[in-house]
C-alpha cells in the first residue's frame, strides 16, 4: 500500500508540474499527431495516478479523507486560478468516487453489469444526451469539472472527464477486491482511454471514454459476468 502512494504522490506531482510549466514547453506544432501527442502526454500521469490511489485508497476512512481533501484542493485551485492545483485535486477526488463504489462491489458480474450500464450511459450522454450537449453550450462547465490536459507553449489543449477517472478507478478497484486481474485491468483501460483519444483527434469528434474503459475491462478479465470471484483470492478492505 506504502508504495501506491508513493506512485500516486509522484504521478500527481507530474501532473501539476506539467500543467504548470507547459506553457513554457516548445509546441509540437499543429496537425493531428501534435495533438496526439500532447495529449498523451498529459493522460499518461493522471492515469497513473488513478490507477495507483486505485490501492492505495482502501477502507471508508482513507475514500473518505481523500475524497474531502480533493474537494478542499479542488476549492482553493479554482478561488486562487491555480489549475496546477485544482485539477490534481480533482482527480483525487474522482479516485475517492470511484473507489467508494467499488467498496460496495461483492462480485465480478455486479462489476460487469457496471461495465455495460456505464458504457451504454456515456455513450448516449456524449452522443444526444448532457455530456454533449455542455460540450456545445456550455464549454465552462465541462472545464470547472475537467481534469486539463496542457497544451505546450500555448492554452490548454483539452480536457479528461473526471467521472472517466473515476470509472478506472471503480474498476481496477473492484478488480482487485474481487480476485480479478487488477494490473492487466488498469493497462488496458489506460490504453484504451489513451485509443479513444486518438480516435476523437482523428475523426475530429468528441468520443465517450468510458465505453472503451468497459471493453478494456471486460476483454482482460473474460469471466467477469460467470464467476462469484476472480482467478485471484479476493481482497477484503
Amino acid at each position: 500500500m506504502r508504495g501506491a502512494v508513493a506512485v500516486a504522490a509522484a504521478a500527481l506531482a507530474v501532473v501539476a508540474a506539467h500543467i504548470a510549466l507547459a506553457g513554457r514547453l516548445p509546441s509540437p506544432g499543429e496537425g493531428d499527431a501534435a495533438t496526439v501527442l500532447q495529449g498523451v502526454a498529459g493522460l499518461v500521469p493522471i492515469l497513473a495516478a488513478g490507477a495507483a490511489l486505485a490501492w492505495a485508497l482502501r477502507g471508508w476512512r482513507a475514500i473518505a479523507v481523500a475524497g474531502a481533501a480533493g474537494l478542499a484542493g479542488a476549492g482553493a485551485g479554482v478561488a486562487l486560478d491555480l489549475e496546477a492545483l485544482a485539477t490534481p485535486a480533482r482527480l483525487v477526488t474522482a479516485a475517492a468516487i470511484g473507489a467508494g463504489i467499488a467498496a460496495l462491489v461483492a462480485t465480478p458480474p455486479q462489476l460487469g453489469i457496471l461495465a455495460l450500464v456505464a458504457g451504454v450511459v456515456d455513450a448516449v450522454s456524449v452522443a444526444i444526451g448532457p455530456t454533449g450537449y455542455a460540450a456545445d453550450r456550455a464549454p465552462e462547465l465541462l472545464r470547472a469539472i475537467g481534469l486539463q490536459l496542457p497544451g505546450w507553449g500555448g492554452p490548454p489543449d483539452g480536457l479528461l472527464g473526471a467521472v472517466d477517472v473515476a470509472m478506472l478507478v471503480l474498476f481496477v478497484a473492484g478488480a482487485r477486491r474481487t480476485g480479478l486481474r487488477a494490473g492487466a485491468t488498469a493497462v488496458a483501460g489506460g490504453a484504451a482511454v489513451c485509443g479513444a483519444l486518438v480516435l476523437a483527434v482523428v475523426a475530429d469528434m468528441p468520443l465517450p471514454a468510458i465505453p472503451a474503459i468497459s471493453l478494456a475491462f471486460v476483454a482482460v478479465n473474460p469471466s467477469v459476468f460467470h464467476a462469484r470471484t476472480g482467478g485471484n483470492p479476493p481482497v477484503s478492505d
